[in-house]
């Protein structure tokens, strides 16, 4: 694809993308955990307002996620009129956001959301323009980068460290000295930036490093290079840390019963009462969020998860050839997913880019297929007509 007709279609999956979570956050109805989520960020904004910089660290509201999101959140906030608390009258869940006196701090919330969400459409978009496109029109995505949750930033941060880190390793292997070491340092970066806004999404540094261990076989490098993987992990422990100011008083105290929360969360009543069987995570992708979930009225214009799951399916060995690490990367997550006993669906947003990337991969591999029957077609008519 031409240049400029690949930035003619980037710019237009763009604003396609942007629209449809403009319209998802203005019609969907208050989601389950928005209230958390809101208050969180009305805390961080008083406490950003009032200068009160050490509260950061010493609030341990919802600390069961880390801080950066909802600090982020805190000072988008800043923008409205400041409030200490929403009641449950105020962001009642499933009741329509337009009847909701928490409208305008949750719309708040929304719109950072969309923007992330869209900026991950924007960047996937730059890999493949129709990876970007499927992403762009999901309705698990929709729902995710258009509520106020913290799933688009980490979204985000993640597709950026294995766009970062795959950079590093171009530059290595052509000997660009120093922009591999920016290319390094950027994807450690953006993976602690991963990791201090939701856990779970950490899980990319898992096939990032995988990867690393086999070109490095590969290419039959010295171990010694294996200190460039070591120093990446450490400046992302070191980035999670300064991003998540809630670890600061009391680290390993801190981080430990923070992690144990989720321990003991997925076996509590308010994950086991629905009896999801293991597989749940794939059965998300399958069909439209909205009729997965009756009670909320649709706010999404199309509705082809169902196909972009088949595509996924058929692009799985094409995927493996050309993009190993985002191959990768699904794998290992769908494998997370399904030991995971919490089987929520925003959890899905862990692997939907490199799922988009394998639909992307499924649809190319159907087009190749029918311009070779195509082509056997009419060489079998022209030897036909020459035959006779």
């Amino acid at each position: 694809m031409k240049k400029h007709y690949k930035w003619l279609v980037i710019i237009f999956i763009v604003i396609l993308s942007l629209s449809l979570r403009i319209y998802a956050a203005n019609n969907l109805q208050i989601d389950a955990d928005e209230s958390v989520y809101v208050n969180s960020g009305l805390e961080y904004a008083k406490y950003i307002r009032e200068n009160e910089w050490k509260w950061l660290a010493w609030s341990n509201t919802n600390f069961e996620h880390p801080a950066l999101n909802k600090i982020i959140y805190g000072f988008a906030l800043l923008l409205e009129e400041p409030i200490d608390k929403l009641f449950d009258k105020d962001v009642q869940s499933y009741t329509p956001i337009q009847a909701t006196e928490g409208r305008p701090w949750i719309m708040v919330g929304r719109y950072g959301s969309v923007i992330f969400g869209t900026l991950a459409i924007f960047v996937l978009s730059f890999i493949n323009p129709l990876a970007g496109f499927l992403l762009g029109i999901d309705t698990l995505n929709i729902q995710y980068t258009s509520v106020m949750y913290i799933e688009a930033l980490p979204l985000l941060t993640s597709l950026c460290s294995v766009v970062a880190y795959l950079n590093f390793i171009t530059s290595f292997d052509q000997q660009k000295r120093p922009q591999y070491f920016y290319w390094l340092i950027l994807s450690a970066i953006f993976l602690g930036m991963s990791a201090a806004s939701k856990y779970i999404y950490s899980i990319v540094g898992f096939p990032i490093l995988f990867h690393f261990i086999l070109w490095m076989i590969k290419k039959k490098y010295r171990t010694k290079v294996i200190t460039y993987i070591f120093t990446w992990g450490m400046l992302s422990i070191v980035v999670f840390t300064v991003c998540n100011p809630y670890l600061w008083p009391h680290p390993i105290e801190r981080l430990t019963e923070s992690l144990l929360f989720h321990v003991s969360y997925s076996s509590s009543v308010s994950v086991t009462q629905f009896d999801f069987p293991f597989w749940q995570p794939l059965k998300w992708f399958t069909a439209p969020i909205a009729s997965l979930f009756p009670s909320t009225p649709s706010a999404f214009i199309f509705k082809c998860d169902l196909l972009i799951t088949i595509f996924a399916l058929l692009g799985l060995p094409k995927l493996f050839q050309k993009y190993r690490l985002y191959f990768m990367w699904l794998i290992i997550g769908i494998g997370i997913l399904l030991i995971w006993p919490t089987k929520w669906p925003q959890y899905t947003q862990i692997i939907i880019v490199p799922y988009c990337l394998s639909a992307a991969m499924g649809i190319s591999t159907l087009i190749n297929l029918g311009k070779n029957l195509f082509l056997r077609y009419n060489r079998s008519i022209h030897k036909t007509r020459g035959a006779s």
